[in-house]
C-alpha cells in the first residue's frame, strides 16, 4: 500500500507542478513583455524589468495554486485513468474513497506549503520587486519598510508612515538637510493631498534648527514641493493582495481606529484566509472529474475542462467578492461561497459514482 501511496502523488505531484510552471510562465512572458513599455525610463533597463518579472514570480505562484491544484490533479489522475491504472487498483481492492484520501493528504501537505509560502516568501519578493522598479523608474533611492515608505529628493530625506488607496498620505515626515548633512529642518503632518499640482500638508509641526536653538511653528495647512511625484503613488499604494496575513490584520486596525473604511483590506484578508481551503476543494473537485462523467475522456479534454472550470470559478469569486464590497455584505460569506458551492457540486458527483 506505501508503494501505490507514492505512485499516485507521485503524479498528482508532477501534474500540479507541472500546470503550475506552464500557468506561472506564460504571466511572467506577459508581464515581461508589458514592462518593456517602460524601459528606458530612468534607469529602468531589460535587466531591472527582468528581476523586477522575477521578484514577482512568488505572487504569481501564490495566486495561481489553486488553478493549477485543479488542472494538475486533473492531469496525474487522468494519465492513470488513461493507462487503465485506477482500474486495475479498484480491482484489487484500493476504493475510491482510499484514493481520494491519500490525494487529499497530498493536498494537505500542499496547503501548508503555501500557508508558509504566502506569508513569508510573497511579501519579501513583492517589497523587494516594488523597491527595485521605483528605484530605477523615478531615479530616486527608495526603501518600503514596515515603518513606511522612505525617499531621498535632493538634500530631503522623505518618510510617509501610510499612502491610502485614494492617493492621500498620512503620518508624513520631510527631513531636510544642508549641503554638509547638518539637520535644517523637520516638518510633520498629519497627512497630505495632492490638489492643484501640490501637494498640501495638513495639521504641521515645523522644527526649524539654528546653531543654539530650536524654533517650532505650528499650522493646519502648508504647501509644499517636491514631496512624491504624482505617477509614483500609483506604485506606492499599499496593495492589499501583497501583504501578509498578519501585516493585512495590523493594517485593518490601523485604518478602524482612524475611522477610516478598510472593507477592501478585509477581503484580501479572508481571500488569504480561505485560499487554502480552496485549493484542497480545486483537488476534491478534480477527483469528481475522474472518477466521474470524465472517467472516459482523454487527458487533453479533461486539462481543456479544467482551464474552463478554473476560470469560471475565478470569474464567479471576482463577482461575489464586489458584490460583498459594493453591498456591505458579509465578507467572510462572500469569499466562501463559491468554495461551498463547488464542494458540494464535487460530494454530489462523487456520491454519483458510489
Amino acid at each position: 500500500m506505501k508503494l501505490i501511496r507514492r505512485y499516485i502523488r507521485q503524479h498528482v505531484l508532477y501534474g500540479i507542478v507541472g500546470a503550475l510552471l506552464v500557468l506561472v510562465s506564460l504571466y511572467a512572458f506577459s508581464l515581461f513583455i508589458s514592462e518593456i513599455d517602460k524601459v528606458g525610463r530612468g534607469s529602468y533597463d531589460l535587466s531591472s524589468a527582468a528581476l523586477y518579472v522575477l521578484l514577482t514570480l512568488p505572487r504569481r505562484i501564490y495566486e495561481l495554486f489553486p488553478t493549477a491544484a485543479l488542472i494538475g490533479a486533473l492531469f496525474g489522475l487522468g494519465l492513470l485513468a488513461n493507462h487503465n491504472e485506477l482500474t486495475v487498483l479498484r480491482a484489487s481492492g484500493v476504493s475510491i474513497n482510499r484514493i481520494v484520501s491519500i490525494v487529499l493528504r497530498l493536498g494537505f501537505g500542499l496547503m501548508v506549503f503555501v500557508i508558509a509560502f504566502g506569508e513569508w516568501v510573497v511579501p519579501l519578493s513583492e517589497q523587494a520587486a516594488q523597491n527595485l522598479r521605483t528605484e530605477a523608474l523615478y531615479d530616486r533611492p527608495t526603501l518600503n519598510t514596515e515603518y513606511g515608505y522612505w525617499s531621498r529628493d535632493g538634500q530631503r530625506f522623505i518618510n510617509v508612515r501610510n499612502i491610502h488607496m485614494s492617493g492621500e498620505l498620512q503620518h508624513v515626515r520631510l527631513y531636510d538637510f544642508d549641503k554638509e548633512f547638518h539637520l535644517e529642518r523637520v516638518l510633520t503632518a498629519k497627512k497630505a493631498q495632492f490638489r492643484n499640482g501640490d501637494w498640501h500638508l495638513f495639521g504641521v509641526e515645523e522644527k526649524i534648527f539654528y546653531a543654539d536653538t530650536v524654533r517650532q511653528v505650528f499650522s493646519e495647512d502648508m504647501r509644499v514641493q517636491g514631496l512624491l511625484e504624482k505617477d509614483l503613488l500609483k506604485i506606492l499604494v499599499v496593495n492589499p493582495e501583497y501583504l501578509s496575513l498578519w501585516g493585512l490584520y495590523q493594517y485593518i486596525h490601523y485604518l478602524n481606529s482612524s475611522g477610516q473604511n478598510s472593507r477592501i483590506y478585509e477581503l484580501a484578508f479572508w481571500k488569504k484566509v480561505f485560499s487554502p481551503l480552496i485549493m484542497l476543494v480545486m483537488v476534491y473537485s478534480a477527483m469528481s472529474f475522474i472518477f466521474g462523467p470524465l472517467r472516459s475522456v482523454t487527458t487533453g479534454k479533461r486539462i481543456f475542462l479544467g482551464v474552463i472550470v478554473g476560470v469560471v470559478f475565478h470569474m464567479f469569486s471576482q463577482i461575489l467578492h464586489y458584490i460583498g464590497l459594493v453591498y456591505n455584505l458579509n465578507l467572510p460569506l462572500s469569499v466562501a461561497t463559491p468554495a461551498i458551492l463547488f464542494l458540494l457540486w464535487g460530494i454530489f458527483m462523487m456520491r454519483r459514482v458510489e
